[in-house]
């Protein structure tokens, strides 16, 4: 049986290493000054330059008259991914209704309008990584309803008021 003896740690030998950390203990401040004002302001300017970018509304940007019921094109140009929120106001930009809470950031999204008509719409276009970066229409685009032909034969009658199936 082989007995492995402890060597007694020499006195003053704590002195001795913790000076042989000395110009690294010293070196430790100075890099965390590196850090703070050079690297972090770089990572924080490269992490922006990520999220932020621009989005621009193309339709309905004002002037538009769309009917109720219709399939139009809600359409932007971006340089950012994602996903959108689409919005629209019905009075000008007062208050805001969601169209599309949650879709992807691929400059286009279907809509069959609704109503109720208006005439001062507006739409906003939101990205959700970057709430900074939206856009809006640039002037009211209107929302209207569209007459639809009713056929009525010789000597037949409508009374009452008419449906939406009529």
């Amino acid at each position: 049986m082989t007995t492995a003896s402890v060597a007694a740690t020499p006195p003053g030998a704590w002195r001795r290493r913790l000076f042989a950390l000395g110009p690294y203990l010293l070196l430790a401040p100075g890099l965390l000054w590196l850090v703070y004002f050079f690297i972090w302001p770089a990572v924080q300017m490269f992490l922006m330059s990520i999220s932020s970018g621009t989005l621009d509304l193309s339709q309905p940007n004002g002037g538009e008259r769309w009917a109720i019921g219709t399939a139009q094109g809600i359409t932007w140009s971006t340089t950012t991914g994602g996903t959108v929120s689409i919005e629209l106001s019905r009075d000008g930009g007062d208050t805001w209704e969601t169209l599309f809470a949650n879709t992807p950031n691929d400059s286009s999204q279907p809509w069959t309008v609704s109503g109720p008509a208006c005439s001062s719409c507006l739409l906003r276009v939101t990205n959700l990584v970057d709430p900074e970066v939206q856009d809006g229409s640039a002037a009211p685009f209107a929302i209207f309803c569209s007459p639809s032909a009713l056929d009525i034969g010789a000597g037949q009658t409508r009374t009452g008021a008419l449906g939406v199936s009529d």
